[in-house]
């Protein structure tokens, strides 16, 4: 979930494990991720409005590889990695990391040498985003509407959007935001109150029911700032 607040200077970046425990409409309660497989985009879009009480305003879809196709189009982007691990014929030791889209990939699937697994492996990809509007930002791509342009022509090859979010759209969105580096966006992931098991014997994250709905209400009354992941 990609949020601005009021003023435009901050992107919230959150992320929901996909093994999180929540109630799918119509279709009882279930790891979160089941969502796109019942009812594609427009229930797990329904499902995240209804858990944490706010409107999503668009939709982007795309994948691992589509996703780290674009970072060579950026020329590589860089990330400072706290844990060091290896994957995919890549090493990643601690400190500031140079990623092509190969190595991003490979950086961004690892979970199975991270100590918290998925939690990792989802705050790695937080980190590549984060990296990418940098990137964006040092080459005063946001600032010029022609860079952008062909940037969004470029994304348009491996990324879906809805049909409200016109190239128009989003070069008028990205004026709005003032983003000026990485450094405008936060990052965490939603609350969670550990594990579980289903009756069928899955396991599943549980979410914490109480700091979820500060996060809701942060979200819902432009008052992200004062949220404390």
């Amino acid at each position: 979930l990609v949020h601005a607040d009021a003023n435009r200077a901050k992107l919230y970046l959150i992320s929901l494990p996909r093994d999180l425990w929540v109630p799918i409409p119509g279709h009882g309660t279930n790891k979160i991720n089941a969502a796109y497989a019942f009812g594609g985009a427009p229930l797990a879009v329904e499902t995240v409005e209804k858990l944490l009480d706010v409107r999503i305003d668009n939709v982007a879809l795309t994948d691992f590889e589509g996703f780290f196709n674009l970072i060579d189009d950026l020329g590589g982007v860089r990330v400072f990695n706290d844990i060091p691990s290896a994957n995919g014929g890549f090493t990643f030791p601690r400190g500031d990391l140079d990623l092509t889209g190969a190595s991003a990939l490979a950086y961004g699937r690892g979970r199975d040498d991270l100590p918290r697994g998925d939690f990792d492996r989802a705050e790695r990809q937080r980190l590549v985003i984060k990296g990418s509007v940098d990137k964006l930002a040092s080459n005063q791509t946001l600032t010029n509407p022609g860079k952008l342009l062909a940037v969004i022509n470029r994304l348009s090859k491996s990324v879906t959007v809805d049909d409200t979010l016109t190239n128009a759209n989003i070069l008028a969105l990205v004026n709005d935001l003032q983003l000026t580096s990485g450094e405008d966006i936060e990052q965490f992931q939603v609350p969670i109150a550990g594990f579980g098991t289903s009756s069928a014997g899955a396991s599943y994250v549980k979410p914490d029911d109480k700091r979820m709905a500060q996060l809701a209400e942060a979200l819902s009354t432009g008052r992200m700032s004062t949220y404390q992941p």
